[in-house]
C-alpha cells in the first residue's frame, strides 16, 4: 500500500491537472460591463486540497498551479495572472485552512469559507490599486473606476467555487480515503449534543475495516458508548449495545462484528490476559474503552472525547503509528 506521503502527492498532482483542464473547459465572463474579469472552476481543486490537507498544501498547490496556469492555458495574462493568482487563492487557502483544521465541523466549513472569502477580497482590493498599474500600465485613477466590478468578482468567484467545494468535499474524500492518515492528527471536533455524537461516530465506523481497532479515552459520562453505538449502526449492528463494563467484552453481530471491550475494571496484568490479540485475529472491529494495554498493530485509532458542557463534547481522532 503507498505511503501517505505518496498518496497526498498523487492526489495533488490530480488536483492540480483536474484545475488546469477546468480552466480550458470553463471561462466566463460573470459581468458584461467588464468581460475580462472571467470566472473559472480552477479553485475549486486547490480548496478541495486545502480543506483535506491543510493549508500549507493549499498553498502548494496554490502557486503550483497559477505558474503552469499563467504560462499555458492563461499564458496572456504572464506574470501578472500568476501574482495576482496566488494573491487571491493564497489568502482564501490561508485563512480557510486554518479556520477549518482548528474546527472540522459543518460550521467550521462555513466559517473558514466565509472568512476566506473576506479576507481575499480584502487582498484583492488592495492588489487591483498596487499590482495593477504596475503591469498592465493603467492609472490608479481607472483601476478605482472599475472597484465595484473588481470587488463584486472578488466576492461571486470565491463564493461559487466555495459552494461547490462544500459540495464535493465529503464525497472526494471518501473516494479517494482520505479519512484516516498515518500518525497525523485528523483534527479536532466540537458537537453539541448526543445525537451529533453518535452521527460523527457512524461517519467513522462506515470507514472502518476489518481488523481496525478503536481506542476510545474520556472521563466517565463523556460518550464512550454513544460513540461505540455509532460505530456498531454503521457496521450493521442490530441489537442494543450498552457497556460491557462487567463483561469485560460484548460481541456483536453486524457486516462487520463488533467486539467492544471495557477495561476500567481491569489492571495491567489483567488486561495483558484477557485474549485481546484472538479478538484482533477474527477480522473484526475492536472498540475498547480504559485501554490498558499496549497493542503492538497498525490500524489502530485513538478516539479522545473531552466534555465542555452538559451537551458538548471535544473529540479528537488521530491514527496511532503501528509499533
Amino acid at each position: 500500500m503507498a505511503s501517505n506521503a505518496t498518496r497526498r502527492l498523487c492526489v495533488s498532482g490530480m488536483l492540480i491537472a483536474l484545475s488546469i483542464v477546468s480552466v480550458m473547459i470553463v471561462r466566463l465572463p460573470i459581468f458584461p460591463a467588464v468581460s475580462f474579469l472571467e470566472y473559472d472552476p480552477a479553485d475549486i481543486f486547490i480548496f478541495l486540497g486545502t480543506f483535506l490537507y491543510g493549508p500549507t498544501v493549499g498553498i502548494l498547490l496554490t502557486v503550483a498551479t497559477a505558474l503552469l496556469q499563467g504560462f499555458t492555458v492563461s499564458a496572456s495574462s504572464g506574470v501578472y495572472g500568476v501574482i495576482m493568482h496566488i494573491l487571491s487563492t493564497g489568502s482564501y487557502v490561508i485563512v480557510a485552512g486554518i479556520t477549518y483544521s482548528r474546527q472540522r465541523t459543518l460550521n467550521g466549513a462555513i466559517i473558514s469559507m466565509v472568512l476566506g472569502t473576506a479576507i481575499s477580497l480584502i487582498v484583492m482590493f488592495l492588489a487591483n490599486l498596487i499590482v495593477t498599474p504596475i503591469f498592465m500600465g493603467v492609472s490608479v485613477e481607472v483601476v478605482w473606476s472599475l472597484m465595484i466590478w473588481i470587488l463584486l468578482f472578488n466576492i461571486v468567484k470565491p463564493l461559487i467555487n466555495s459552494i461547490i467545494t462544500f459540495a464535493l468535499y465529503k464525497g472526494v474524500g471518501r473516494l479517494i480515503g482520505l479519512v484516516f492518515m498515518e500518525g497525523v492528527k485528523l483534527g479536532t471536533l466540537v458537537t453539541n449534543s448526543h445525537k451529533e455524537t453518535y452521527n460523527r461516530a457512524r461517519e467513522m465506523g462506515a470507514r472502518l475495516k476489518g481488523g481496525d481497532i478503536v481506542l476510545l479515552e474520556g472521563d466517565l459520562g463523556a460518550g464512550k458508548t454513544v460513540f461505540t453505538k455509532g460505530i456498531a449502526r454503521a457496521l450493521g449492528v442490530r441489537e442494543a449495545v450498552t457497556s460491557p463494563t462487567f463483561n469485560i467484552v460484548k460481541e456483536y453481530d453486524g457486516k462487520i462484528a463488533l467486539y467492544h471491550f471495557d477495561m476500567y475494571r481491569l489492571d495491567e496484568d489483567e488486561a495483558d490476559s484477557i485474549g485481546l490479540e484472538e479478538y484482533f485475529d477474527k477480522g473484526g472491529i475492536c472498540v475498547i474503552e480504559w485501554n490498558k494495554t499496549s497493542i503492538p498493530r497498525a490500524n489502530v485509532y485513538k478516539v479522545s472525547i473531552q466534555k465542555l458542557s452538559q451537551n458538548s463534547r471535544q473529540i479528537t481522532i488521530t491514527k496511532e503509528k503501528s509499533l
